[in-house]
């Protein structure tokens, strides 16, 4: 079957065809191929996702106050942790290669894929239990000692709730996600809203709602898919074995690349205090308006990218990486925009006047994130042709500068010099990222065809 392209070169009249108008023919067919549909459904469900944290961020900033925030936020670094350990050990590779399997295949893959998952929980889970006990003993800042046994608690929830949901987001099953994220928004704003009104509203207690709400989401994702997993006890040390030579490479980048977003908050808190690590909390939430659009996004550039490679080889990669990159740009630069006119009266309108000063800071991250966007787009497309290791020099670049201008800025400039160290990190972190993947593009074009 012919190509609409190919049709339009052979029909009559093409010779008085615009070169401006072939060019636009080829943008419509690319941007026809980015499946808007499922991109759609990505959005609406960061949409979810965004607005239960941005919920439970005003609800903590306003009812608890700026030093609190600031603790949640110290709190959830811990836990997010451990997720990017679950993300980058079990999902990266499944990510990839659950798109080369089909019917039983993909069956036991998916159940091996259950298993590396319990034991790495497990794991986590144990060294969180570590680091609860060194915190009731009295080390680390005594304001999160309170909230460590709950986030020990919805450690394993959260988890299990992220095992579900990256399952069901690398096969592309955007329903599935959607329902699982306004099941987990409908628990957690339900909880955090009945304990603000009758004033027991504390950060442990939040957390818990946070925990609650997994619980349910992916207790019933499990009852309703469980047929998805088949556990072939032969096959679970070959599939591991094959998932770790991709996925050491992954993780090793999200050690290098979470060292940077791990480290800012603490070094704030320790420059000054909780306060400014509550006020950086709630600029980032800010910018978790844009990441609506971003995040939903994101959540399809890896399984796109991959999809693309295994159907069309390097021309159609391309081509799908380019789509991504445009689509990133739009809302970004639009946020960014916005936010220069209004970022401190959205601050101070959002938390209340204890927030004032947040317009550059919110600015500032907007900008971050046009970076961190052009280098995920890069990132997905070395992920798609098995060249995780790549990534690795571009994220160690990001946590040396990032670190390096963190540490000279955050203690003259406080909160406004974190975000500038990470804005200034990202930016240099993806022009390698992207320089990376042009070069075996360009070096390499054997090794990246189909």
């Amino acid at each position: 079957m012919n190509s609409p392209l190919s049709v339009l070169k052979s029909s009559p009249g093409l010779d008085s065809c615009s070169p401006l108008r072939l060019r636009l023919f080829r943008w419509r067919q690319w941007l026809a191929e980015a499946h808007a549909g499922k991109s759609v459904l990505s959005i609406a469900d960061q949409a979810v996702v965004s607005g239960t944290n941005f919920v439970t961020s005003v609800l903590i900033g306003r009812v608890c106050g700026k030093e609190q925030l600031g603790v949640y936020a110290l709190a959830l670094t811990v836990v997010l942790f451990a997720r990017g350990l679950q993300q980058q050990v079990i999902f990266a590779p499944y990510m990839v290669y659950c798109h080369r399997r089909r019917g039983l295949a993909l069956r036991a893959y998916s159940g091996s894929i259950w298993v590396h998952n319990a034991a790495l929980a497990l794991l986590t889970l144990l060294a969180m239990a570590g680091m609860t006990v060194a915190s009731l003993l009295g080390w680390g800042p005594a304001e999160l000692r309170s909230a460590m046994p709950s986030m020990l608690l919805i450690g394993a929830f959260y988890l299990l709730r992220d095992f579900v949901r990256q399952t069901a987001l690398a096969r592309m099953e955007m329903i599935a996600v959607t329902a699982i994220d306004v099941t987990v928004a409908t628990v957690q704003i339900g909880g955090l809203l009945l304990l603000a009104w009758l004033g027991e509203l504390t950060v442990a207690r939040a957390l818990l709602m946070v925990g609650a709400g997994c619980l349910v989401s992916s207790g019933g994702w499990l009852l309703a898919r469980r047929q998805v997993f088949l556990v072939v006890r032969t096959r679970i040390w070959r599939d591991w074995r094959h998932n770790w030579s991709f996925a050491r490479w992954a993780l090793a980048s999200h050690l290098v690349g979470s060292t940077a977003p791990i480290a800012i908050p603490w070094l704030l808190t320790f420059a000054s205090g909780p306060e400014a690590t509550g006020m950086f909390s709630a600029c980032s939430t800010i910018i978790g308006l844009a990441w609506v659009f971003v995040g939903g996004l994101t959540n399809l550039a890896v399984p796109r990218a991959s999809r693309a490679f295994a159907e069309g080889g390097r021309d159609k990669l391309v081509r799908a990486l380019m789509i991504t990159a445009v689509l990133f740009a739009i809302p970004v630069l639009s946020f960014i925009g916005f936010a220069a006119l209004a970022g401190d009266w959205l601050a101070l309108l959002i938390y209340g006047d204890e927030y004032t000063g947040c317009g550059p800071v919110v600015v500032t991250l907007g900008c971050w994130m046009l970076a961190n966007t052009m280098g995920i787009t890069a990132g997905a497309g070395l992920w798609s042709i098995e060249r995780p290791s790549a990534n690795l020099r571009a994220d160690v670049v990001t946590a040396i500068v990032t670190l390096g201008m963190t540490a000279a800025l955050v203690f003259p400039f406080g909160v406004y010099g974190a975000a500038l160290g990470m804005c200034c990190g990202t930016a240099a972190g993806s022009v390698v990222r992207i320089a990376t993947l042009a070069w075996i593009f360009r070096h390499w074009p054997t090794e990246v065809s189909r």
